[in-house]
């Protein structure tokens, strides 16, 4: 038994530096097509030389200077709509129920909402607003930035979900 787990042991600490010092994928240069080398042809074999570039016209001036087009536009968030009325969830048995007693529809297609049980570390809030995210999926926005939402799974069921949005952070590259 000792020695599987020092098996074991060796095998993780193998699997955690492979991970961490393991090759990585080279970054694709700008001008530079994914999977080719720096001066070789799509399509020719890398070893071989590129083939010789035919003019495009022959009055050619050289080569001729690209403008940079900037930065991309930054995607706009979804629109948000003003939050619906909220009832009391005693006279709304199928909707969602929140912890201070009202209710909201459920999105989505949903008819029976599940229950949405909420975390001390992402509390309720009131809803403000409501949103369909880049894949079409309605989401209730609350105060502190959290959203809530039900749908239909690819099982048919219904489920609930809590999410609380974090921005996006760069990953740094090894030097």
């Amino acid at each position: 038994m000792a020695r599987l787990l020092a098996l074991l042991g060796i095998l993780a600490i193998a699997l955690v530096a492979w991970l961490t010092f393991g090759e990585r994928a080279p970054t694709p240069q700008p001008g530079h097509a994914p999977g080719h080398a720096p001066g070789h042809a799509p399509g020719h074999p890398p070893g071989d030389p590129p083939p010789a570039q035919a003019p495009a016209e022959t009055n050619s001036h050289g080569p001729v200077a690209v403008q940079d087009q900037g930065a991309a536009p930054a995607p706009t968030p979804p629109a948000r709509e003003p939050a619906p009325v909220a009832a009391k969830a005693a006279d709304h048995p199928d909707w969602i129920a929140f912890p201070d007693g009202t209710a909201l529809p459920p999105l989505n297609g949903v008819a029976k909402a599940p229950k949405i049980t909420w975390h001390r570390l992402l509390p309720f809030t009131k809803v403000t607003g409501l949103e369909r995210d880049a894949q079409g999926r309605e989401w209730y926005v609350h105060e502190n930035g959290a959203r809530s939402t039900t749908y239909i799974d690819a099982r048919g069921q219904a489920v609930g979900e809590l999410s609380m949005p974090a921005a996006t952070k760069p990953i740094l590259e090894d030097h």
